[in-house]
């Protein structure tokens, strides 16, 4: 009987000592979601499109939680003396949404949709011979990603991310000659007046910013 109430006193001090603990550590926490909430925007280099002759940015905004907008415009531009000459503009729009709290940190999946509008002067082989076309080509469609963030630095994130695309392309052709060699030549994926599906592989990196 005598130990019942020193068991108690000892359950009060135990208890006592453990709810500031629980306590700071809520507060760390808060501090750490207010921290990361915090960074509501992102703006991104991709460095990607550059082998291909083009210049992307993209503009990212949260708009709740793990929810973001993605928007990604492109800037095409291409010259290779008076035969290879692309000038265009392309937009992507995604709404990304992270699969843990973190909400810009760790695995993402995203979809949206893509357009882009193109001139386009190119050469085509045609009985071993290159013969030069023109065009405009308009394209619309789709995409879906999948990705991984991670910090860098303080504010600084790394993207990393794979995808399926789809567009189809309007093309308009300067005369039937032009018509006729892309219509029976080999479009790849990566050409901007190709119809199909095709895969995206980027890198982001990005600087975060607040309200």
């Amino acid at each position: 009987m005598r130990l019942r109430p020193r068991i108690f006193v000892c359950f009060c001090a135990v208890l006592f000592l453990l709810l500031p603990a629980k306590a700071q550590n809520r507060v760390q926490r808060a501090r750490v979601l207010q921290g990361m909430y915090d960074e509501n925007f992102m703006l991104s280099l991709v460095p990607v499109p550059l082998a291909f002759n083009g210049f992307r940015v993209d503009f990212d905004c949260r708009l709740r939680d793990r929810l973001w907008l993605q928007l990604g415009p492109q800037y095409d531009c291409k010259r290779k003396g008076a035969e290879i000459k692309t000038d265009g503009f392309c937009l992507e729009a995604n709404l990304r949404y992270y699969v843990k709290n973190s909400s810009s940190r760790g695995f993402y999946v995203a979809s949206g949709l893509g357009v882009d509008y193109n001139r386009i002067q190119d050469l085509e082989k045609v009985d071993g011979e290159e013969v030069p076309y023109k065009l405009t080509s308009t394209r619309f469609g789709g995409q879906v990603q999948i990705g991984y963030s991670f910090g860098l630095w303080p504010r600084a994130l790394m993207d990393l991310y794979v995808g399926a695309a789809f567009r189809h392309a309007f093309n308009g052709f300067s005369d039937e000659r032009s018509r006729q060699i892309v219509e029976n030549g080999n479009l790849k994926p990566w050409q901007y007046h190709f119809s199909g599906l095709f895969m995206q592989v980027g890198v982001r990196i990005g600087m975060q910013f607040g309200r």
